[in-house]
């Protein structure tokens, strides 16, 4: 699949118009992969760096080791939408930050929060997406990874996953080309702390916020 896909997913141009459905995948060759069977997902709530999601117009959240929990600014839509941090609120046990902006946001649409917790039912939960602006390979089937230079945003699907403790879950990344990973499968590298991934829940019909990335 070409690389660009990844950021166009990840920064909803070309194809990925948010709310669109059916969209269809296509490799190298142009022959289609897969269908995104879901209402695209409005990417905007994630910053720029891909470490911090907004919740509403004037919070956002991310991990909380190394620098996440102290940023002081994050840009939204375009860099130049830089938004200053005035407070950070750091989870006493756990890897996980709030934080507030001096001015409310209104160059990006918050994304919905998951209040049941229960992400592995498969049965309610049947979609995973992602974006974040960490490391970046291309995986070929043979295991080769080739190493993308630059900072941009991109994404993908994810397969079902599961919890694994600490109040973490888990999915099986690095199973690139498993169709459970989905025709766009994507995962976390270094530099995608704070990075969120979000669910698609079939009862209220649209995508939440379940997690960010803590490594």
């Amino acid at each position: 699949i070409p690389y660009q896909t990844f950021r166009d997913f990840a920064e909803n141009k070309g194809v990925f118009t948010p709310g669109v459905t059916g969209i269809e995948i296509k490799d190298n060759n142009g022959n289609a992969v897969g269908t995104l069977d879901v209402p695209m997902i409005d990417f905007s709530s994630v910053s720029r760096r891909g470490s911090l999601t907004l919740l509403s117009q004037g919070y956002g959240v991310s991990a909380k080791h190394g620098d996440l929990g102290d940023v002081n600014n994050a840009s939204f839509g375009y860099d130049k939408n830089n938004y200053t941090v005035v407070k950070n609120n750091k989870h006493s046990g756990l890897d996980f930050s709030l934080h507030r902006f001096s001015k409310l946001i209104a160059e990006a649409t918050p994304a919905d929060i998951n209040i049941s917790g229960q992400l592995s039912d498969s049965s309610q939960y049947t979609a995973f997406y992602r974006a974040g602006a960490g490391t970046q390979y291309i995986k070929e089937r043979s295991g080769k990874q080739t190493h993308i230079p630059g900072t941009f945003l991109t994404g993908g699907t994810v397969g079902t996953p599961w919890y694994s403790g600490n109040n973490l879950i888990s999915s099986s990344p690095g199973d690139t080309y498993n169709k459970s990973q989905g025709p766009l499968a994507s995962y976390g590298q270094m530099g995608d702390s704070g990075s969120p991934l979000f669910a698609y829940d079939s009862l209220s019909e649209k995508m939440v916020s379940g997690w960010s990335h803590p490594a």
